[in-house]
């Protein structure tokens, strides 16, 4: 009996377990009209309803949480070569869910890393 119990209980935690996570909350809208500033090295995109914040991500480099709808990338040192950078709005985890990411593609050009002025002629 106390086996046929515990079979029972189990049976309930899963349905119970089952039935919430089938119960998944809204998801913000995507990140729209990004724009990025090749020669800034700066990405702006619209805000989404409801965010408390966005997470911006340069795959494979860097992700950071930020409260704005921009994102200044000047200052990371990338390499030569294509790279992904996704934006994607954080829900509360109560009333919203964070939305699905938003991508454009970046190439960071070929530097010698040389700097120079020219000074006369």
């Amino acid at each position: 009996m106390k086996k046929f119990r515990i079979f029972i209980l189990m049976c309930l935690a899963i349905l119970v377990l089952g039935a919430l996570s089938a119960c998944g909350l809204p998801e913000l809208s995507r990140p729209s009209n990004l724009k990025l500033d090749k020669e800034k090295k700066i990405l702006t995109w619209s805000a989404v309803d409801n965010a408390r914040g966005y997470v911006v991500e340069i795959v494979g480099k860097r992700s950071v949480t930020t409260d704005k709808t921009s994102y200044s990338f000047e200052n990371v040192e990338l390499d030569e070569g294509k790279y992904t950078i996704r934006v994607k709005a954080r829900g509360n985890g109560i009333d919203y869910d964070d939305s699905a990411w938003a991508t454009v593609s970046y190439t960071q050009p070929y530097t010698s890393g040389m700097k120079y002025t020219l000074i006369n002629n």
